[in-house]
């Protein structure tokens, strides 16, 4: 978990480095804010996939949230 959480902290770290909140304010930033964003999910759908085993119900509602069948090991 301690692991999980380190990759976790460097995702949001990342995230906060790069503000595509701000970017998308910012005139020809489009294909920046779409790159930082994709990561950002994918970022998200990794640490879920690590997650699920001890947050099954958390790991059920990504799987809505990112409308995929199952966070799976198979997909990496």
């Amino acid at each position: 978990m301690r692991s999980i959480m380190k990759l976790a902290d460097k995702a949001n770290q990342y995230i906060d480095e790069k503000k595509p909140w701000q970017l998308a304010k910012e005139e020809g930033k489009a294909q920046e804010v779409h790159e930082v964003t994709s990561l950002a999910i994918n970022l998200f759908r990794v640490l879920m996939t690590y997650l699920k085993p001890v947050l099954p119900e958390m790991a059920k509602s990504s799987e809505e949230f990112l409308n995929i069948d199952s966070l799976n090991w198979d997909d990496y």
